[in-house]
């Protein structure tokens, strides 16, 4: 479970996996329960924000959550959670192109404290990742070998990111170095198709 602080401080979560995601617009912040059967249930973490955001991901290297706005006119700006979903609007990062109407969707930290972040391109494939430096507030364009399908959630684990294709049962597998993409059938896996809207690594 979450272990309790100073609302506003980092995360430091208790002996065991903690699993949080965001919900809705307005935003609250859940924790992901897994019950006893195997099933999972939610439990709400502090207030609703007053703030829509998404690509929510945890950086290992100083205990926060990170995400980025929705709002119209407000999709460059990162955002910072900490306990009890107080958010703190860090500003604008400096993407130097129109973001134009897609939302942000996913996002995935690396143990360096890179975030990696993505859209729901809507016109098409995505084709490019963004790689954001939470403290200077500056971005790299991470190219894609292949276009993707949007990914709702990526997850980060040994020098790749992992999606799955919304809809489209698709496992994804990119270099978060080279940006080198290759994929695989979901259903061939043992996945069930649907939406992926959350991705996480366990410890083990």
């Amino acid at each position: 479970p979450v272990a309790h602080a100073a609302a506003g401080g980092p995360f430091v979560p208790s002996a065991g996996t903690t699993v949080l995601q965001s919900q809705d617009n307005p935003t609250g912040l859940f924790e992901v329960i897994q019950n006893a059967d195997g099933t999972v249930s939610t439990s709400p973490v502090g207030a609703v924000s007053g703030f829509a955001y998404n690509a929510l991901a945890y950086n290992p290297a100083d205990g926060y959550l990170y995400a980025m706005r929705n709002e119209p006119n407000q999709k460059r700006h990162l955002l910072r959670i900490g306990q009890e979903n107080t958010v703190t609007d860090l500003g604008e990062v400096a993407f130097g192109f129109a973001l134009g109407t897609d939302e942000w969707v996913a996002g995935a930290f690396d143990s360096a404290g890179n975030y990696y972040i993505s859209r729901n391109n809507t016109v098409g494939a995505i084709n490019n990742v963004y790689v954001v430096d939470v403290t200077a507030l500056s971005v790299q364009t991470l190219p894609l070998t292949a276009g993707v399908t949007i990914v709702p959630d990526w997850v980060f684990k040994d020098g790749f990111l992992w999606g799955i294709g919304d809809q489209t049962n698709t496992l994804y597998r990119v270099n978060a170095t080279s940006g080198q993409v290759e994929s695989w059938s979901g259903a061939a896996q043992g996945l069930p198709a649907g939406r992926y809207g959350a991705a996480w690594a366990y410890d083990n």
